[in-house]
């Protein structure tokens, strides 16, 4: 059996923590981090939700900021605030090692993120060492968010038909959701998970 891999961004290629953005903002804000966590990621208005607009490209990332800004009360300019809501991401060496060994087979990334994540990691990160352009799959650029089945879709028809498909993310719900096409999800977060003992389980599944 041949395989090929789905592998998502946040909490595996890379470890990432919005609380620490969320602390940064808290300094130019009368608002506490809860609270400005609420106003960013929970506060629906109209039916819709700032955060997930912005992860599918709705909204960009001055009309973000402007939100945010007002929401929040915050104090500063988009150049601050692009900078310390971006720089929240540090590098998981073990899969780096792991997608080098697996260079050779086809590979794509399905990520939720944003424009200035996206910034972020591109710069200072090496995805581009390990994926294509056409082979990264940004939620914000396809309209489309994990879990809905049809981001999942668009993996599979870049990858070979004839093979088996393992993705890796650190979401239950979009693991569950990829299995129900047919997709071996594996619930890996880089912050306690062995890539270790997974990468020995796909050694042994290859044979």
């Amino acid at each position: 059996m041949n395989y090929s891999f789905i592998f998502d961004i946040g909490g595996v290629l890379v470890d990432f923590d919005l609380s620490i953005a969320i602390r940064r903002l808290e300094k130019f804000s009368p608002f506490g981090g809860e609270e400005i966590r609420g106003k960013i990621f929970d506060q629906n208005i109209d039916g819709r939700n700032l955060f997930v607009d912005y992860e599918t490209g709705i909204v960009g990332s001055s009309e973000f900021f402007e939100q945010v800004k007002q929401r929040t009360c915050l104090d500063m300019d988009y150049e601050d605030f692009a900078r310390d809501w971006s720089d929240i991401f540090t590098e998981n060496t073990k899969i780096s090692h792991f997608l080098e060994s697996i260079k050779d087979d086809p590979k794509v990334i399905v990520s939720n993120i944003s424009p200035l994540h996206w910034e972020s990691l591109s710069k200072y990160y090496n995805i581009d060492n390990f994926f294509t352009e056409s082979e990264i799959i940004k939620s914000y650029e396809v309209g489309l968010r994990k879990p809905d089945f049809r981001i999942f879709e668009m993996a599979k028809k870049i990858l070979p038909a004839d093979t088996e498909i393992i993705y890796f993310d650190d979401s239950e719900e979009n693991v569950n959701a990829a299995s129900e096409l047919g997709i071996r999800g594996i619930k890996y977060d880089c912050r306690d998970s062995d890539i270790d003992k997974i990468v020995n389980e796909l050694i042994y599944l290859k044979g």
